[in-house]
Parts: C-alpha cells; structure tokens; sequence
C-alpha cells in the first residue's frame, strides 16, 4: 500500500478503510472531541487537513481510536490514542502502531513523536519496547501527572 506523498493533504494519504491484519482494520472517522476543541484555535483550523482520526476495529468491534497529526514533512505525531478496556493485552493498538511506522516510512517520514501521559505506565512502556526514547518531561499537571514527550526515528 504504498502512495506517493506529491501534495496531497495529510487526510488524503489515507484510504477510508485500511486493514492491518485479518482481525485488525483502521477506518476514518470524524473529528474527535479534543479535535474539534483545537480547532478553536486558528493554529490548528488552518491546519486542519494534517490532522486524521481513525477508529481502530478488531474482528467488527470498535476497540479504540487514534488521532495523528502532520508536524512536518518528516514527522508525524499520535496526539491522541486509545483502546478500550475490554481489549487491553491483546497486542491490538502495538500491531496498529507497528503497520503506521511501516506506512510512514514508505511516505518518506523520517520520525514519529508523543507525549505519554504520567498516568500512563503500561503505555509509556508500549512505547519504549516499540523503540521510543525519552525526549524530555514536559512539567507536571493535575489531568495528566506529568506529560513526557517521546521520539521514535523511523
């Protein structure tokens, strides 16, 4: 599945469906919560078309979402990531990122970043196994305990 990146949007490097595995499948969805609160925001209503969600299926059942965004042409970040309860431990969201790395690389990107939350320890450690490294701690807060970026070179 490999596109030519030439001057498409972000939006439009992505198919409305795209399958991971036999279990496992990406579908575009709208503009999440967080998605459309940023887009108050004149940064981030100019910059709309970089921004792309999926819901994240597995065998026909929603099991998560995920939002990514455009930061440049060599990067690309997860702004936002989720996997329902119900479907933790399943290698779900690992397998998603694993296929994304791949598709990004084909499109010439050359890292992907994130800021995992404090109160996230189990994701924190997805990351650094999928070869994120830590980049800097980004301060402490009452929503989050503590953001910490993260960098994975492609």
């Amino acid at each position: 599945m490999i596109v030519k990146r030439n001057k498409l949007p972000f939006r439009e490097l992505f198919s409305e469906t795209i399958k991971v595995n036999n279990e496992i499948y990406l579908k575009k969805s709208g503009y999440s919560f967080f998605a459309k609160f940023l887009r108050r925001f004149k940064r981030y209503r100019d910059s709309s078309n970089r921004f792309i969600n999926f819901d994240i299926y597995w065998k026909n059942s929603l099991a998560g979402y995920l939002q990514v965004y455009e930061e440049s042409l060599e990067e690309v970040n997860l702004m936002w990531a989720a996997v329902n309860e119900k479907y933790q431990g399943n290698k779900i969201f690992e397998q998603v990122l694993l296929f994304l790395f791949k598709f990004f690389a084909e499109l010439g990107y050359k890292e992907v970043t994130l800021e995992v939350p404090g109160n996230a320890p189990a994701a924190k450690h997805i990351y650094q196994k999928l070869g994120f490294k830590e980049l800097e701690y980004l301060g402490d807060d009452q929503l989050f305990e503590g953001l910490t970026k993260m960098k994975k070179k492609l």
